[in-house]
């Protein structure tokens, strides 16, 4: 197991090479994971394009993670300001005292987004976690696709690996691995754009925001390339 220093030092390694390839960062300490445990992450930057190093304290390597949200990818094409129409009355009323235990409430564009994902089909929704995965799979990267509390596929996790402690780790492994991570998230996120079609009201028949998945059957091309 490394050292403190040892784990500091790895951490600081990572940014400095990160920075010399012309890389955003930021570093955020003391980030509990789901296991309890509690992590370092830098986040790294390029051209929009975001993959956390997770340095854990104990452990050999750091997983180097692209993630993405489908369901903000789909509210970031919805106009809060058309949807107050579409969202079902969920708003609790108004009480005398407030609930200082109650979670923060989803944003309207989210709140639509899970609620269209939640109305689709649920075969289509496996198919497409199926094609992501085909997508995003090489032998640098590890794809995992993630469901929501009411749907079955709501984004996807790309993970590569870097190991800091390692004799031969330089700018370079950190560089290839960094850019091959990013490269196939950005892949994985061009399928995901060439399937999800979101209808804003003056388009649809219902006058409310629609969902539509296209999923192609040769992942990788888009719907006017398939056969």
């Amino acid at each position: 197991m490394p050292t403190d220093a040892e784990y500091e030092a790895a951490l600081a390694e990572v940014e400095s090479f990160a920075e010399d390839f012309s890389l955003q960062t930021e570093r955020s300490e003391d980030i509990e994971t789901e296991d309890g445990d509690t992590t370092t992450q830098i986040l790294l930057e390029e051209d929009n394009t975001v993959v956390i190093v997770v340095g854990e304290p104990e452990a050999r390597y750091f997983p180097v993670v692209y993630p993405f949200n489908l369901v903000g990818a789909i509210a970031e094409q919805i106009d809060e300001s058309e949807i107050r129409r579409d969202l079902d009355d969920t708003t609790p009323d108004d009480t005398d005292g407030e609930d200082e235990s109650a979670e923060p409430q989803e944003d309207p564009c989210s709140r639509l987004a899970s609620q269209l994902l939640a109305e689709a089909d649920d075969d289509t929704l496996d198919s497409f976690a199926r094609a992501v995965r085909i997508v995003t799979s090489t032998p640098q990267t590890d794809p995992e696709v993630f469901s929501g509390d009411e749907f079955r596929f709501a984004g996807f996790y790309l993970t590569g690996a870097i190991y800091p402690y390692e004799p031969d780790f330089g700018f370079g492994s950190l560089c290839d691995c960094v850019q091959a991570v990013m490269n196939v998230g950005r892949r994985g996120q061009n399928y995901v754009q060439s399937v999800v079609g979101v209808h804003h009201p003056d388009e649809t028949e219902s006058g409310q925001y629609e969902l539509s998945l296209s999923v192609d059957p040769i992942p990788g091309r888009t719907r006017q390339e398939s056969p």
